[in-house]
């Protein structure tokens, strides 16, 4: 009786760790996506910022250049986050993708406005606010836009 309750205790013990393992497996997984989406929206926002400098000087009206900018900076970050960040190179996702930035664009200015009712101070509202939609950008790329077969069943 037991060596039952031994091989019972033992079999559990196995069985535990392999939940473990699969749950750190899963967590690495979400770590290494979530690691490679922060460097492809730095690598983004610095070639933003230069690509800008660049029409700034060549003289492009700071609108017009901002909003040039704004759309090499998504077709970039679209390229980018399909291929290195979610391993989908589908090109038929870019409405999503665009439909997916709009939503967050008017999130961060509701967000903003809240928070600079409560806050007073535009600058922490803004870092706030862009730390939320990051996130909110992250998950939604990751569950309504690059969606894999894993995350559809």
């Amino acid at each position: 009786m037991s060596i039952n309750l031994y091989k019972s205790v033992f079999v559990q013990k196995i069985i535990r760790m392999g939940r473990e393992k699969s749950q750190i497996r899963i967590i690495s997984k979400i770590d290494n996506q979530l690691g490679r989406y922060i460097l492809v929206g730095s690598i983004n926002t610095l070639f933003s910022c230069f690509f800008y400098l660049i029409l700034s000087q060549l003289g492009v009206y700071y609108i017009y250049a901002i909003s040039i900018t704004w759309c090499v900076g998504m077709l970039f970050s679209f390229k980018a986050t399909g291929k290195w960040v979610f391993k989908n190179n589908d090109k038929t996702l870019l409405i999503k993708f665009i439909v997916l930035y709009c939503v967050i664009y008017l999130i961060s200015i509701g967000l903003l406005k809240i928070g600079n009712s409560f806050l007073n101070n535009s600058s922490l509202s803004g870092i706030i606010t862009i730390i939320i939609t990051s996130g909110l950008s992250f998950l939604g790329n990751k569950h309504l836009v690059f969606i894999t077969k894993q995350h559809k069943k």
